[in-house]
């Protein structure tokens, strides 16, 4: 049976949509069309946005055609219009996709918008142009841009947000800082880990699952130094990702070498900084399963890093 995504990567390629993540968007009979699943359950509500020319009418028809007239009536979907969009509720989201009920359902909402007399839109949603337009989505909106409008919106964001030389000097020492964090952070977990094995007395059983969900929400945890990269306004995409993809593999290291440390101390031998072979034969012990833990808790960690580290994602005017 094929999985959740795939039904909806079907569909967006049906439909000649663009996708991305639990989203799709392109034009539908005319209408620049939004299709918005939710990204923790795609069980949960399916939204559809459908943009409408300025002045469009904003009542909808009394009736649709097959299958969303029974989807209404049995309570399945909403509908409804506000400002210059039209709206379409599908419950259950995962169902409709199962029973190949999502885009005939697009479909029976946009005939209705126009039997009711709604337009879509044809023009730039910023200057009014006409051509060589792009169907764009952000931020729960879709609609229409021209190449001047997006490049304007581009620059201006990289104003804000594009990396220059001059920021060189501020991301090395914020990723310094937050190596420094990470690593402080990395070596307490361990420690805290293995004093809790001594505490319950060598040994812990926790579900499989739950261990998995706690190794990476640790990790973003221990990430959570990596911040201080917002300190820097204009730090760019990949410069700042990287930099803390370094800072945060280099923290794992460093705090392997704090934890081994204190780990000999604790048994009485008197060291400082143990050798490298001895620090990574202590990180390689434990069993498969604890291995694969402390895998996706760095995994988790650099992610989580890099992550905390980008610039804000861009949200065009539409």
């Amino acid at each position: 049976m094929p999985l959740p995504i795939t039904r909806l990567k079907q569909a967006a390629a049906e439909a000649g949509f663009t996708r991305k993540g639990m989203s799709a968007w392109g034009l539908r009979r005319g209408f620049p069309v939004l299709v918005q699943f939710d990204k923790q359950n795609m069980k949960n509500p399916v939204v559809v946005s459908a943009r409408l020319a300025p002045g469009s009418p904003a009542e909808l028809p009394p009736s649709f055609a097959p299958p969303l007239d029974a989807l209404l009536g049995a309570g399945a979907a909403q509908a409804f219009a506000r400002e210059d969009a039209a709206i379409l509720l599908l419950q259950n989201g995962v169902e409709r996709l199962k029973q190949g009920e999502l885009l005939p359902a697009v479909d029976s909402f946009l005939g209705g918008l126009e039997s009711a007399g709604a337009q879509p839109q044809r023009t730039c949603g910023l200057c009014g142009a006409t051509d060589h337009l792009s169907v764009l989505a952000t931020d729960g909106t879709v609609g229409l841009i021209c190449p001047a409008c997006l490049a304007k919106q581009a620059a201006q964001y990289d104003d804000l947000h594009g990396y220059v030389p001059a920021s060189l000097p501020k991301l090395l020492a914020v990723g310094a800082a937050s190596f420094v964090g990470m690593a402080l952070l990395w070596a307490g977990l361990a420690i805290g880990v293995d004093l809790a094995f001594n505490a319950a007395g060598g040994s812990a059983t926790l579900p499989g699952k739950l261990s998995v969900l706690f190794a990476f929400l640790l990790g973003m945890a221990v990430a959570v130094p990596a911040l201080l990269f917002k300190l820097v306004p204009r730090r760019g995409r990949w410069p700042a990702m990287l930099c803390a993809i370094a800072a945060g593999l280099l923290a794992i290291f460093a705090g392997e070498i704090l934890y081994a440390d204190w780990f000999f101390r604790r048994r009485g031998v008197e060291t400082w900084l143990p050798p490298l072979a001895v620090v990574w034969k202590l990180a390689a012990s434990g069993s498969g399963f604890f291995l694969t833990l402390r895998a996706i808790l760095a995994l988790s960690t650099v992610g989580a890093a890099a992550y905390y580290a980008k610039p804000p994602a861009p949200k065009l005017a539409l």
